[in-house]
């Protein structure tokens, strides 16, 4: 629970991680502290934006079968010269993942960026699949995507599986 209220926090920007540790120092010991830095290290060096992406990460990380994704989002130039970030991507396979769940999704402004994105992604090598909580939450959904994105990476000479 404390990891969606962080990461809430992160999304809607009222207090960046880093201010949040710089209070938690100045504000000298208090209960349940050393919990919460070592949680914000953690979640800095995961750098998932929502708690969908941070779950379906964990997701994925538990199969043995799917490689591991690169730990942060992954840079791809669009077919108009844009750069975009993906979600969760497999760089050498050109396969990601986007991550679309309601709490950003809900603003109009926020959509059509990932409309946009979606887009521009549209021309270039990758593979984009698109991943929302019921791929979280319905066992049957998460097989269905996780089959279409290894297929997708051995398509790509991502090949072997279990690289664990």
């Amino acid at each position: 629970m404390l990891r969606a209220i962080i990461i809430d926090a992160r999304q809607r920007r009222p207090l960046a991680l880093g201010e949040l540790a710089e209070l938690l120092a100045l504000r000298g010991p208090i209960p349940g502290a050393r919990a919460l830095r070592s949680l914000l290290r953690e979640l800095d060096a995961e750098r998932a934006d929502s708690v969908l992406e941070l779950e379906l990460r964990n997701r994925i990380r538990s199969d043995l079968e799917l490689p591991p994704p690169a730990s942060q989002h992954v840079p791809v130039r669009c077919t108009d010269g844009r750069t975009v970030e993906v979600d969760v991507g497999w760089p050498t396979g050109w396969v990601g993942l986007e991550c679309l769940g309601m709490g950003s999704h809900a603003d109009r402004v926020q959509l059509d960026v990932d409309a946009l994105r979606t887009n521009g992604l549209a021309g270039t090598p990758w593979t984009i699949f698109v991943a929302t909580w019921r791929h979280v939450e319905d066992d049957a959904a998460w097989q269905v995507l996780r089959s279409q994105i290894l297929a997708a990476l051995r398509a790509a000479g991502h090949g072997q599986a279990a690289t664990r």
